[in-house]
């Protein structure tokens, strides 16, 4: 994927979860078009909920709200933001499913719990990943229900939380983790397989 402006290239971890976002994207658009929806969810849960973000929490939000410049955004972070308080994608999943709106704060796991208690940037794509896991949720407990709105929504969210984390969150983290950092954060990430940190509440 190429990037306008003054950087063109992210370090390889970076361009690594880009290369997952492309991935994602192609296999569940062709699992929407063929309306093969069980196989749309089971493929959002294994590869996106359990593998990609639970990566993504671990070795990159983890390491980045640790730095103060973090707060300092940028256009892009602030357009999000803005977008984030008019349409909470938490407050989309809960009226599309006809459930209370779930509290972001509660029932965190040890992993999301310093990032909610800090108000640290990075709870805002991890709002997004909460969401995602709401809709794979209710899927599976409504199978006998029409899964094409949750489709329809989950890629919804899908779509605009990688663009937040494209031009907004690598872009912060390019800037504000060292070459040094960056290289350990990959070197741990390759190491590590998703059974290793329990499932996000």
């Amino acid at each position: 994927m190429k990037y306008s402006g003054f950087m063109t290239r992210f370090h390889p971890f970076l361009e690594e979860f880009i290369a997952e976002h492309n991935q994602a994207l192609s296999e569940l658009k062709a699992l929407k078009i063929e309306k093969r929806w069980k196989g749309f969810f089971a493929f959002a849960q294994k590869f996106i909920l359990d593998s990609h973000e639970k990566r993504e929490e671990l070795f990159l939000f983890a390491p980045l709200s640790l730095k103060p410049g973090v707060r300092s955004g940028g256009p892009e972070c602030v357009r999000f933001f803005g977008a984030r308080l008019e349409n909470p994608p938490l407050m989309a999943v809960a009226t599309l499913c006809g459930t209370p709106v779930r509290d972001p704060h509660q029932n965190l796991s040890e992993l999301r719990k310093p990032f909610f208690q800090t108000s640290s940037p990075v709870c805002i794509p991890i709002e997004d990943h909460m969401a995602l896991e709401e809709i794979v949720k209710s899927a599976a407990q409504n199978s006998e229900e029409p899964l094409q709105p949750l489709v329809e929504l989950f890629f919804s969210i899908l779509t605009g939380h990688i663009a937040k984390e494209e031009t907004c969150l690598f872009r912060m983290a390019q800037t504000l983790l060292s070459k040094e950092e960056l290289d350990a954060c990959y070197e741990k990430s390759l190491a590590w397989k998703p059974n290793h940190v329990p499932s996000a509440s």
